[in-house]
């Protein structure tokens, strides 16, 4: 269900519980004021939640973004070069004690028909560290693309699109890179390569992302 203002207590609660116990980078710090911020404003928010006996145990944040942002991305610049409004994740936790409920893809799609209420097209994106392997491939199974590589104040990041675009780019050339080939994953995605699901090198035993090259309108993005 959608987030509010009055949610943000127990959002902050649940983000404590499970950044005490995060990996590095895996979120980002937010005060009870940064996800104030987010939820106080309901036109430009499309923040969801998941209860359970009164008690949230997921949620996934998300705002409409007034800067340019992600630029090093093909895919994002071809979204930011039409005007059309860009939407970004701002954290998805699920309580450990709900994993493996497939709670992370059921929020993103409820999150992304929220954004459709609020934008005709629909175009969100959001940072996963590069060391977060089961977001990466939550994300990747809730429809998002890979389409990117950025350093925050902590890490590397996948970034991840989901939206109107995948209604008109089309798909060429398949291949798969280890995800720890961060140099060929960058050089793929700035030629405009987008990643959209992770498989098992079982010779290495290593994920590797499935890469496709991708156009539009016959054009590559890169």
């Amino acid at each position: 269900m959608p987030l509010t203002a009055s949610d943000s207590a127990s959002v902050y609660d649940l983000y404590r519980r499970v950044a005490a116990t995060s990996p590095h980078g895996f979120l980002t710090e937010k005060s009870m004021d940064d996800i104030l911020a987010i939820l106080d404003c309901p036109g430009h928010s499309a923040s969801v939640g998941a209860w359970a006996d009164g008690r949230l145990v997921a949620y996934a944040l998300c705002v409409r973004e007034t800067n340019e942002v992600y630029l090093r991305s093909p895919l994002i610049r071809v979204v930011q070069g039409r005007g059309e409004p860009l939407w970004s994740g701002k954290g998805t936790v699920v309580d450990p004690q709900f994993e493996g409920r497939l709670l992370m893809p059921r929020l993103l799609a409820r999150r992304y028909g929220l954004i459709r209420e609020h934008s005709a097209l629909c175009h969100s994106a959001g940072m996963i560290a590069v060391d977060n392997i089961p977001s990466l491939i939550g994300a990747l199974r809730a429809g998002s693309w890979a389409v990117g590589l950025e350093d925050d104040q902590y890490c590397r990041n996948f970034v991840c699109y989901g939206g109107a675009l995948a209604e008109v780019v089309a798909f060429g050339e398949e291949c798969a890179l280890a995800i720890e080939d961060l140099d060929g994953l960058s050089a793929r995605f700035t030629s405009g390569w987008v990643g959209t699901g992770v498989t098992l090198d079982r010779k290495s035993g290593r994920r590797q992302l499935i890469l496709r090259q991708a156009t539009i309108a016959g054009q590559p993005l890169g």
